[in-house]
């Protein structure tokens, strides 16, 4: 549906409640991912600032957060997207020298994205050089009021 209505009218941001989270994984970057953003950093930093002020440099980012997920399209196949989401990035910095790190980073991205105890919405938007494809950006979640109605019956 997003997508007819970016063919149609140029939507570019859009909010979808998934059909099913199928399951969520992480990915880590080769090494000549990490050579290549390394030079496109370092031409980053280069760069003057009209104000003098010296830019911050950025951790490469190693890992990939995939969520796998269907839509409610049943002529769609199902969707695998890294997750663009802040939170999960700086957990992973946080606890990437942790020996449960890739665990506890698993557990935390199903937690936030279990349909079962929460209500999942996934936010999409297009990419300023692929404005025809959607990447997922983020997700919000909220208790699902089904499940705290169970705690009463």
């Amino acid at each position: 549906m997003l997508k007819l209505k970016q063919e149609a009218d140029g939507t570019s941001l859009g909010i979808i409640k998934p059909k099913d989270i199928l399951d969520c994984r992480i990915e880590y970057r080769r090494e000549s991912e990490r050579s290549e953003w390394m030079k496109n950093e370092e031409a980053r930093l280069a760069q003057q600032n009209l104000f003098g002020e010296s830019k911050k440099p950025l951790d490469f980012p190693e890992a990939k957060f995939i969520v796998e997920w269907q839509c409610n399209d049943a002529g769609c196949p199902k969707h695998s997207m890294g997750i663009l989401q802040w939170g999960i990035h700086e957990l992973y910095r946080k606890l990437k020298n942790d020996p449960d790190c890739e665990q506890k980073m698993l557990d935390a991205m199903r937690r936030q994205l279990d349909e079962w105890e929460r209500d999942v919405f996934l936010l999409l938007g297009n990419f300023r050089g692929i404005q025809y494809n959607f990447g997922l950006m983020d997700s919000y979640s909220a208790p699902s009021r089904v499940s705290d109605s169970r705690l009463f019956t």
